[in-house]
């Protein structure tokens, strides 16, 4: 169908203009007037129209993505006439980026293909269409989000060539090189392991596409490792220019499907930028020798990973070598045995072994056509914990009793414990345990739980306490005879030796009088009264009582003389 802004009158042909068409159409073919050194197809000077015009498809980057926008339709096609030109421009800042133009053979066959990259701010490329016909083309960096169509009317369109099958690359039952790892390997029951089946791809880097006929001694290698968060790209070629810079891909077609494609992005929801891909340029040293070009990504490439490509170095559109990095591994599935009975699936998945031991994971990676590998890793979850030791019970911390009964609990059950009181040795006990015939002085139990697997905690629980048979001894009273002083100050000295003195209880004539003073840090009594003693004889009477509850008394007599 064409379209109505194609349609125009056909104007009067002078000689002059005839002149004119054939001059241009003479340079069209001799590629001198071709802008950009794109030269047309071969051209019927007859058919091209004395009016033709010229289509503008600017290359465009912004926020919905990069894309050809004709600025006619406002899409990525455009239908033009026989004679008619189209200009691909790359102005800066719509172009934010290097693209290339790509014909593609598919409706129809490009009379000489175009293959042409760009800068931002890059010279246009032009093509004048001589026949009818639909003509497809894209940008091989960023692919089908960049591809397009002109549409040729006017004459009779030339059929199309059949393109043969593009030859299949790998083989349906090869599987790449598998490990498993596991991080940490060992450790501590409950042990969290993060498994990781490690894929290895790779292979001999060859000449092809432009490369064929423009570097045939290219040679090389070239890996690709994918693992839990990383993906590792290695390059080493000779057989290159000296001294020449040239951009290397990761694209995400096989060699022989369209050149490669277009390049891998670890996000195909973001734009294409080396953040998102993976990038191997280098620089050849002067025997045309690139060395060992290595990258790493903290992210696992996924299956579209499947080829490295080199680009030309005078021209980006322009490939020259490729390696094949992941045969058959588009299918691949991951299973594994994690060797304690139970099981798992995908390329990179968590597993918490609950108790001690030593175990073999195994992973199993198949494609759909039967082929399987199989890796192996051994993880040790050991017990290293050691219980924690409770204590509860036991006596007072100043007592009379000389028995003692605790109660012990360990965090980890089936546990057994080990007593030590005082100074003896360490000896096997019960959870309940009781002590008997303690002698009197201070005492220090220590527990320690020791789990199923031997292993003892270092930190025992203890207790400790006081047997305290014997009252508080009260000396040095006074005053204990005779005395002028009508007020005397009532003293004594009360210490206990094992405990503290708890309560103090003076009476004097069998009358309890206060407040008595005491000084623990000294061990002085005393009381003094507040209204004057009648003359004669009084009897003093002091008890004291330790925190054991060991009860101490004495009396003493005291005369009041005027």
């Amino acid at each position: 169908m064409w379209m109505s802004s194609c349609r125009r009158r056909q104007p009067r042909v002078s000689v002059l203009s005839v002149l004119t068409g054939a001059l241009a159409a003479v340079l069209v073919l001799t590629g001198l007037g071709a802008p950009g050194g794109v030269v047309s197809a071969t051209a019927d000077v007859s058919a091209t129209p004395a009016a033709a015009r010229t289509w503008i498809i600017d290359a465009v980057d912004d926020e919905q993505g990069a894309r050809w926008v004709s600025r006619d339709t406002g899409t990525s096609e455009v239908t033009i006439l026989v004679g008619d030109t189209v200009e691909w421009r790359f102005e800066f800042p719509r172009a934010g980026q290097e693209h290339d133009l790509t014909s593609q053979d598919t409706s129809s066959t490009w009379d000489e293909p175009v293959q042409q990259a760009r800068a931002p701010g890059g010279p246009p490329i032009s093509r004048t269409f001589t026949r009818a016909g639909t003509y497809d083309f894209y940008c091989s960096i960023h692919g089908p989000t960049m591809s397009g169509t002109v549409v040729v009317g006017e004459g009779d369109a030339t059929p199309p060539p059949t393109d043969p099958e593009p030859p299949t690359v790998g083989h349906s039952s090869h599987l790449p090189g598998a490990s498993a790892t596991a991080t940490p390997a060992s450790g501590a029951a409950p042990l969290n392991v993060a498994f990781s089946a490690e894929v290895t791809t790779g292979g001999p880097v060859r000449p092809f596409a432009a490369g064929s006929t423009s570097h045939p001694g290219l040679a090389g290698d070239a890996s690709l490792v994918r693992r839990r968060a990383q993906t590792y790209a290695s390059l080493e070629v000779s057989g290159l220019r000296p001294n020449s810079h040239h951009i290397v891909h990761v694209h995400e077609q096989a060699c022989a499907s369209n050149s490669g494609g277009a390049h891998f992005r670890f996000d195909t929801s973001q734009p294409f930028a080396e953040a998102n891909e993976l990038w191997l340029p280098f620089t050849t040293d002067s025997s045309g020798s690139s060395g060992r070009v290595e990258v790493t990504r903290p992210q696992r490439a996924g299956p579209d990973a499947v080829s490295m490509v080199i680009h030309d170095p005078d021209n980006h559109a322009l490939r020259i070598g490729c390696v094949d990095l992941a045969p058959g591994t588009a299918d691949l599935t991951y299973s594994w045995d994690f060797g304690d009975g139970t099981t798992g699936r995908g390329a990179d998945p968590d597993h918490t072994y609950a108790a001690a031991g030593r175990y073999t994971a195994t992973l199993t990676v198949a494609n759909s056509h039967g082929a399987r590998v199989l890796a192996a890793v051994a993880v040790s979850a050991s017990d290293v914990a050691a219980p924690q030791t409770g204590l509860s019970g036991g006596p007072a911390r100043q007592t009379r009793s000389q028995s003692a009964s605790f109660r012990f609990t360990s965090t980890e059950p089936g546990s057994t414990f080990t007593c030590r009181l005082d100074a003896t040795d360490w000896r096997a006990c019960a959870a309940d345990a009781t002590f008997e015939g303690l002698t009197q002085g201070p005492h220090l139990l220590a527990v320690r739980a020791t789990d199923a697997a031997g292993i003892t905690d270092a930190t025992p629980s203890s207790h400790a306490w006081v047997v305290d048979r014997t009252g508080p001894k009260i000396r040095r009273p006074r005053p204990s005879s005779t005395t002028t002083d009508v007020t005397p100050t009532v003293r004594a000295t009360v210490v206990d030796a094992l405990s503290s003195v708890r309560r103090l209880a003076l009476r004097i004539d069998g009358d309890r009088v206060r407040p008595v003073r005491h000084d623990a840090r000294r061990g002085r009594t005393s009381w003094t009264p507040r209204a004057p003693l009648t003359p004669g004889r009084h009897t003093v009477r002091l008890v004291a009582i330790d925190a054991a509850g060991n009860r101490t008394a004495r009396s003493w007599q005291v005369r009041v003389v005027r």
